[in-house]
């Protein structure tokens, strides 16, 4: 999906307010600037939503720059798209800062998942895990399947929340209702692990029949945003996996699982396989570089 960004500026003058205005209702747009006696600005945004996701939540990431080359996150509002109120923040730290532009993503950003309550923000990335050693007779995919790490993460200005789900996986051909396409997590895709703690305790999540990895996505990110790593997996009884080539395999529909039966021994040999990812993968794309970034910022 094309991200536009909505651009604002303000304090080219102290005690100056600006109002940017946008032309469609229904884009993320700020409605006013305003500067305070204080030096500080108080920003109004506002959307407009469909009928049919008044149930549901809004986030307006707002990131700020001093040159309007280097961005930098500011803070990700909330608003309930029930509401028909402006969403407001007031940025104090504008008050240390001659010039300060803003800007938001114009794009509906909807997500049904209410906010995590921890301190940390939640990063996502995804990889596809094969063992060549084994072969899966029944998807045909040599002991391939999809693994999704959430981590407490530092965000990074231009990245724009996670699809709660693959769009592959909503309907025809997948296993979920069209009607739920397009929504968003909370999770940040790719983004540095954040450097606050040494260790983080490893969650593994495994879904139940005809399920899929995400499928308690607001618990796995409730759980991130108060420091830990959850790693969930699809298993061979999956509702449905993409892969990233963009191949679809559907889970086998056998609902009657015994202790030693195939798909109860591929769910332990997966498990097994993800522990070992784990102890190698993890360390390499999440520890190894927050150690380099903490021995750079030491002096030698």
């Amino acid at each position: 999906m094309k991200t536009n960004w909505f651009l604002a500026t303000a304090a080219v003058l102290w005690g100056v307010a600006a109002t940017a205005l946008g032309q469609f209702t229904s884009l993320h747009r700020f409605l006013a600037i305003d500067v305070k006696p204080d030096h500080t600005i108080s920003l109004s945004l506002t959307s407009g939503v469909p009928s049919t996701l008044r149930n549901y939540y809004d986030l307006f990431p707002i990131e700020a720059s001093q040159n309007l080359v280097d961005w930098e996150p500011l803070v990700t509002l909330m608003r309930t798209n029930r509401s028909t109120n402006a969403t407001l923040f007031l940025d104090l730290a504008a008050a240390n800062h001659a010039l300060r532009f803003y800007r938001t993503a114009t794009n509906q950003l909807t997500t049904p998942l209410p906010p995590p309550d921890g301190p940390y923000r939640v990063g996502v990335f995804s990889r596809l895990l094969t063992d060549p050693s084994r072969t899966n007779r029944y998807v045909k995919t040599n002991s391939s399947f999809m693994v999704s790490v959430w981590y407490p993460a530092e965000p990074v200005a231009g990245i724009l929340p996670a699809f709660h789900t693959d769009p592959n996986l909503y309907n025809p051909g997948g296993c979920i209702s069209s009607s739920s396409c397009g929504l968003r997590s909370h999770s940040i895709p790719g983004v540095p692990v954040t450097t606050n703690e040494s260790k983080y305790p490893l969650v593994i999540y495994a879904h139940g029949h005809l399920g899929t990895r995400t499928d308690n996505t607001r618990k796995v990110e409730n759980l991130v945003s108060h420091g830990f790593i959850v790693l969930a997996l699809d298993h061979i009884n999956c509702g449905a996996t993409v892969f990233p080539d963009g191949r679809i395999f559907h889970g086998m529909d056998a609902p009657n699982l015994g202790t030693n039966d195939a798909i109860t021994m591929s769910i332990a040999t997966k498990i097994w396989i993800v522990l070992v990812f784990s102890a190698i993968h993890l360390a390499a794309e999440l520890v190894l570089p927050r150690a380099l970034k903490n021995r750079a910022s030491k002096p030698d």
